[in-house]
């Protein structure tokens, strides 16, 4: 599955254009939607939700913002004030799935609620902005035991208009959350806002979906991909949900266009070599899944997620040794210290659950998540002494 998780995907974000996305988008049959084999009666948020600007948010952007001079200042106090102790303290959660009124007054987000807050607040103070498709390595997170493939999205700020030059050299501020979250970025493009809509459903239904909501991960997936049919990750999650609820033809129909739209995707060919499984075309299955994990091997994030699996089914040596190779690979990375830690945890080995507490603890890059680090520092010392 693929998530925004700052994006989250059973599959992968992948923005293609519109005029191929049509002509592919007729050969879905109309009878793809299976309305009738689920529950429909749940309320989503309408668009005017995701973006709605409550009283308090018009009254920072009075305060805080338009006093300001200038785009890139403007855009600047912004980011200022979403991690100032002080204003707003923002902090970062990858299921942190809200509206943009919900995070401006819950002070946490993920990149893409990060991003729909940002946008709302500049278009309020009179700037113009342009949502951005980071195309970043493979890195998942667990929800529900389920490894969830992550996207990125950011914010590009700009002024209304270039009057002079001043305003030329002055009219890009990029608003991200991907220093806090230290993954590698590839490439990058411009979404609509009608794709940045359907990633917010998307978010909700893939979650909904590893947590076992099935009926509320239909609504929402299905409302995504009428909103993007263009993003094959979507796609993915849609027959992600159909193969689980026992649809398997549709979801191998959906999984054969959503690779069409994305021929590349390893997540979409992994999800696609399960459903063989299931088919009992276990042959197929087999060569899908080797050429993938070949592909693979050389990304620390893979590494850290198999040891994420192997964590949660209680196999903590196998989740030492992938949570070695990961760092292996990527020695600046802290989750890769704290999972280890955990995991030494798990097997009482106190010294090497400290040992590498403090590892995480230096290589993070947040004041907030190292005082995080050194409060379960603390919580391991008070365990050890009363051992001892």
């Amino acid at each position: 599955m693929k998530y925004l998780g700052c994006i989250l995907f059973l599959s992968i974000v992948v923005i293609t254009g519109c005029a191929q996305t049509n002509q592919q988008l007729s050969a879905l049959p109309h009878s793809i939607y299976l309305d009738d084999q689920f529950e429909k009666d749940i309320t989503i948020e309408t668009p005017e939700d995701i973006f709605f600007v409550s009283k308090p948010m018009r009254n920072y952007v009075k305060t805080r913002l338009l006093p300001v001079s200038g785009t890139s200042l403007k855009a600047k106090q912004l980011i200022k004030d979403y991690f100032s102790e002080q204003e707003m303290n923002i902090g970062y959660a990858h299921d942190a799935n809200f509206t943009a009124s919900q995070t401006f007054e819950k002070r946490i987000a993920n990149c893409l609620s990060l991003t729909i807050l940002s946008y709302v607040l500049v278009k309020e103070a009179g700037l113009s902005a342009s949502f951005i498709d980071v195309e970043i390595e493979e890195n998942w997170n667990q929800v529900n035991g389920i490894s969830m493939l992550n996207g990125h999205v950011n914010l590009r700020v700009f002024a209304k208009k270039q009057s002079h030059l001043t305003d030329f050299l002055d009219r890009t501020v990029t608003i991200d959350f991907v220093p806090l979250i230290n993954i590698p970025v590839i490439s990058s493009q411009i979404l609509t806002k009608d794709q940045i809509i359907a990633l917010y459903y998307n978010n909700i239904g893939g979650e909904s979906l590893a947590l076992g909501d099935i009926d509320k991960a239909y609504v929402y997936l299905s409302e995504a991909t009428k909103y993007a049919p263009e993003n094959a990750a979507i796609w993915g999650n849609l027959a992600s949900l159909y193969r689980q609820s026992g649809h398997l033809v549709e979801a191998e129909t959906i999984y054969n266009h959503a690779m069409k739209l994305d021929p590349n995707s390893l997540n979409l060919r992994e999800n696609l070599a399960v459903l063989y499984k299931n088919t009992d075309r276990i042959a197929q299955a087999n060569q899908i899944i080797d050429e993938v994990n070949k592909q693979r091997q050389l990304n620390p994030y893979y590494q850290s997620m198999l040891a994420e699996e192997s964590y949660y089914k209680n196999e903590y040596k196998a989740a030492i040794s992938y949570y070695k190779k990961a760092i292996r690979l990527k020695k600046t990375e802290h989750n890769f210290y704290f999972g280890l830690a955990k995991s030494y945890l798990m097997l009482n080995d106190f010294d090497n659950a400290d040992r590498y507490l403090a590892r995480a603890k230096s290589m993070s890059t947040e004041n907030k998540q190292k005082q995080q680090y050194q409060s379960k520092i603390n919580a391991l010392n008070n365990i050890t002494a009363k051992v001892h």
